[in-house]
């Protein structure tokens, strides 16, 4: 038997051997995958793939809808609410046509999981326009030129 091929010989050269490599490596994933074992007896907090029930502040009222997690904020409120004031125009939060207001800031709602606006004041261009005289952001907006 020539050197190549006794696994014994090498190894005692200081050598490694095939052998000795894949003992390693079954050892080592061995207790990789013992490690996730435990992981996986805690069960996490996940929403999904379906749609989950929400509940959205919006225009000072409480509006509870069924959404995937993947849903935007601007699909929530054109698709399930019928709430049309925000407009999609670019998609990419670049052209501002479906901006609204939460907790106090214009935001772009395409940018923004509908998920993640819960617990938040949520208010759109059709609450604005409600009064005697126009809020200062329709203002702006018609100033301007704005896409909404």
């Amino acid at each position: 038997m020539s050197f190549e091929q006794d696994p014994d010989v090498r190894t005692k050269r200081g050598g490694f051997s095939r052998r000795g490599l894949l003992k390693s490596i079954g050892v080592t994933s061995g207790v990789g995958l013992l490690e996730k074992g435990a992981e996986a007896q805690t069960p996490a907090n996940v929403q999904g793939p379906g749609e989950v029930p929400i509940t959205l502040n919006l225009n000072g009222k409480p509006v509870k809808v069924a959404v995937e997690p993947r849903t935007t904020l601007l699909d929530a409120l054109r698709d399930k609410l019928d709430m049309t004031g925000a407009k999609r125009v670019c998609d990419r939060g670049t052209c501002g046509a479906c901006t609204v207001i939460v907790d106090g800031k214009a935001m772009y709602a395409c940018t923004m999981l509908a998920i993640d606006a819960q617990g938040r004041k949520i208010r759109t261009i059709e609450s604005l326009s409600a009064g005697a005289s126009p809020h200062p952001m329709v203002k702006a907006f018609v100033n301007n030129d704005a896409q909404q």
